[in-house]
């Protein structure tokens, strides 16, 4: 209890007469914080308690804030070089002076082609108007930082997973037993996954933090793997042979027991339709308990098309082989370019047919393929029934592609066929065509 003697004092004193509401732009996060200012001037930063991302909570960082008015580091006007390039000799000019400078520069190149300026900024937070004085430059060469950073990279993500990070959404840790964090610096999603890494630890979570430094993130997490800095590609791909490796043994461990129980059939198995072959069964309805060997194995890897041959290899192929080996004989591919992996696709002991897609190179596919096994061509659904439907134009195509195959034992498959544009009888037409090309070839 204070004395009568002791002074009063406020314990909590207001930081100013005023106090705004805006967003944080110390780093990627956005939080929202409360300014408070006096006679004017910014004095106090804290956290927004209403703001949806931080809830009130605020960093060190943006805590300091102020400091972007009142360092004195700050520049207050241009700095003209006075000395040689790394000198670090620089005097003070007014605006109108730089802008006369710049004006002189940049005129010349305008007026001549406006594409030989190549205009990049940093992480300076106004990317949407540097791009439009770029764009009312007339260059078409202007980037920011974000463009080599983290948008790319989050476009990607929210494509392929529905998802990505900071501004763009974050991790789903509600629904989390295990997360991996990997390099991730202390400003991304800083304060939102600060109290989601709290909440979710509580919950029981485990959290693994890989980065050779021991951030913020690192030292609160349940393991932390300091990796040597750029081995993070090493370690990847050595974590994508133990999920590849999972994958192929929970599909060899299935196929296993539907074969043990005559779960496996002549018709409707896990495979697409094959073509008869004289050493298989034909497809029968309701015939079960047969083994793999009676049937059509079918592997492809569309996701794999632009890949090189060796990577497809090593992380596709030496995976699907113990899968394959299994079944009687193997079909591989569907819609993806095969011509640079035909080499490879010889490893596979069994392999009766290779698809070769509209976007295949079908000359060197046929050269490449010859006698040895099936070539499955698959002209594309758009140019043989599509839009503009010609039959000389399908007519052409078909002379072209498989006069290449002339030599080659070959089944020819019509699929993915979307549309036909309100008229069923392209169909019979292609038939027919494609009949009439073959007994030109072929005789």
């Amino acid at each position: 209890m204070r004395q009568p003697s002791e002074p009063a004092l406020d314990l909590s004193p207001s930081p100013g007469d005023e106090v705004k509401t805006t967003t944080c732009y110390m780093c990627a996060c956005r939080c929202g914080i409360k300014v408070w200012l006096a006679d004017g001037k910014v004095r106090y930063i804290q956290g927004n308690p209403a703001h949806p991302v931080n809830q009130g909570v605020i960093c060190a960082k943006g805590a300091a804030g102020l400091m972007q008015h009142y360092s004195p580091a700050r520049l207050s006007k241009p700095l003209l070089r006075v000395g040689e390039r790394g000198k670090g000799e620089f005097r003070e000019i007014e605006w109108d002076e730089a802008l006369q400078i710049a004006t002189d520069w940049l005129a010349p190149i305008r007026e001549r082609n406006p594409d030989e300026l190549a205009f990049f900024t940093g992480r300076d937070q106004s990317q949407a108007l540097t791009g439009w004085w770029a764009q009312q430059f007339g260059t078409i060469n202007y980037a920011a930082h974000g463009g080599f950073c983290s948008v790319n990279m989050a476009a990607g993500m929210i494509y392929t997973i529905g998802g990505s990070f900071w501004e763009f959404g974050g991790p789903d840790l509600e629904r989390a037993r295990l997360f991996v964090m990997i390099g991730t610096a202390e400003d991304h999603h800083s304060n939102p996954l600060k109290m989601a890494i709290s909440k979710f630890k509580r919950s029981g979570g485990r959290f693994i933090s890989i980065n050779p430094v021991r951030t913020g993130y690192s030292a609160v997490a349940d393991e932390w793997i300091p990796i040597r800095p750029g081995t993070d590609g090493a370690l990847f791909l050595a974590l994508l042979h133990e999920l590849l490796a999972f994958m192929r043994d929970g599909i060899l461990a299935v196929h296993q027991e539907a074969e043990e129980r005559g779960d496996w059939g002549l018709v409707g198995h896990q495979n697409q339709a094959m073509p008869y072959a004289e050493e298989l069964p034909a497809p029968a309805a309701n015939v079960h308990g047969v083994t793999r060997r009676k049937l059509w194995g079918y592997m492809a890897a569309q996701e794999l098309a632009l890949v090189s041959p060796a990577m497809h290899d090593e992380f596709m192929l030496q995976y699907q082989l113990p899968i394959l080996s299994h079944f009687g004989l193997t079909a591989y591919g569907c819609c993806e370019d095969l011509t640079r992996k035909i080499p490879i696709l010889r490893q596979i002991p069994n392999l009766r047919r290779v698809a070769v897609s509209p976007f295949a190179d079908v000359r060197s596919c046929a050269e490449q393929i010859g006698r040895d096994y099936v070539l499955s061509y698959r002209p594309s659904p758009t140019d043989m029934v599509g839009y503009g439907f010609s039959a000389e134009r399908i007519r052409s195509i078909l002379r072209r592609d498989l006069g290449y195959c002339r030599d080659c034992q070959v089944d020819i498959t019509l699929k993915d066929v979307e549309t036909v544009a309100g008229d069923p009888q392209r169909v019979r037409q292609w038939v027919e065509i494609t009949r009439s090309v073959i007994a030109e070839l072929w005789g």
